[in-house]
C-alpha cells in the first residue's frame, strides 16, 4: 500500500501494479518494455499492445498529481523509475538488513502480482 500522512492513496489495478514493480527496483531505470512484458506476460509485445501500458501509466501518474506527489514518478525516454528520496519502503530497510523491520517480515511479498515470487525467493533466502 501507498500511504500518504497514514493514508491510503487509491491506487488500483494496473497503475497500482505498475508503482509496485518500479519501486522493488529502488530508483534504477525500469524500460517501459519489460514493465509492459512483466504484467502483461502472456501479451505480445509491440506498439498497438503498449497502448493498455499506456492507460494504466496515465491513471498512475493521474491519481499521483492529484495526491500532490506527482514528482514521485520519473518518466525517461526509455522508461520509468521511482524518486527514493520521497518515501519510506520496508522492503528498503529490509533489504539494507535493517534489525527493526526485519522483525515484521512474514514470509509474504506482494502475494498478488506473479512476477513477485522472484524476489519473495530472494527475501527469504537473505532472511
Amino acid at each position: 500500500s501507498v500511504l500518504k500522512d497514514g493514508v491510503p492513496i487509491p491506487l488500483v489495478g494496473k497503475a497500482k501494479e505498475i508503482l509496485a514493480l518500479i519501486v522493488t527496483y529502488r530508483g534504477k531505470e525500469v524500460s517501459n518494455q519489460t514493465i509492459y512484458s512483466t504484467l502483461w506476460e502472456n501479451r505480445p509485445y509491440g506498439n498497438d499492445e503498449m497502448v493498455v501500458f499506456f492507460n494504466a501509466l496515465r491513471r498512475l501518474r493521474t491519481t499521483l498529481k492529484n495526491e500532490g506527489l506527482d514528482s514521485l514518478l520519473i518518466s525517461t525516454k526509455r522508461g520509468q523509475m521511482v524518486n527514493t528520496r520521497m518515501f519510506d519502503c520496508d522492503y528498503y530497510a529490509w533489504i539494507d538488513n535493517n534489525a527493526k523491520n526485519r522483525d515484521r517480515f512474514e514470509g509474504e511479498f506482494l502475494t498478488e502480482y506473479s512476477w513477485a515470487e522472484e524476489k519473495l525467493a530472494d527475501l527469504i533466502y537473505n532472511w
